[in-house]
């Protein structure tokens, strides 16, 4: 995006703008504000109950997911020819979600959005339940 399309942005005495006046506008707009109006504006959408409760449920649910993989990448890594296979784990942890990012559009415009999320997480959690059990029996495959 050219330096210039940005409202209110004018070259002086009618030179083109450069990345270099970017960068310095940049500054000076941050040099401007003050530490508390930033906590202020990132506080803001937290004030309301519903979208607070949405943003810590994502947050926990992604540490959770982060620590999964890190749990399964373990337990892949202790078995025998566990680094040949951790490539194959990285691919059956991502591939459901790129699949189901293409099929939740239909999932959601056809049921209760609510219903379908917590569905997911049943599902989910009996999937994650099942490997510390598959671990202790012996099966993981």
């Amino acid at each position: 995006m050219p330096w210039a399309a940005w409202p209110g942005w004018r070259a002086s005495d009618g030179e083109q703008a450069t990345a270099a006046d970017g960068r310095q506008r940049i500054a000076a707009l941050v040099a401007s504000l003050d530490r508390m109006s930033i906590v202020t504006h990132y506080r803001r959408p937290l004030s309301g109950r519903d979208f607070r409760l949405l943003w810590f449920g994502s947050s926990v649910s992604l540490v959770g997911d982060g620590m999964t993989f890190v749990a399964l990448a373990w337990l892949v890594l202790a078995q025998p020819g566990g680094t040949a296979r951790l490539g194959l784990l990285a691919v059956c942890h991502t591939l459901p979600v790129f699949v189901g990012g293409l099929l939740a559009g239909p999932v959601l415009d056809r049921f209760d959005k609510r219903h379908v999320l917590a569905a997911d997480s049943v599902i989910r959690g009996a999937a994650m339940a099942a490997v510390p059990v598959m671990a202790a029996v012996g099966e993981v495959p």
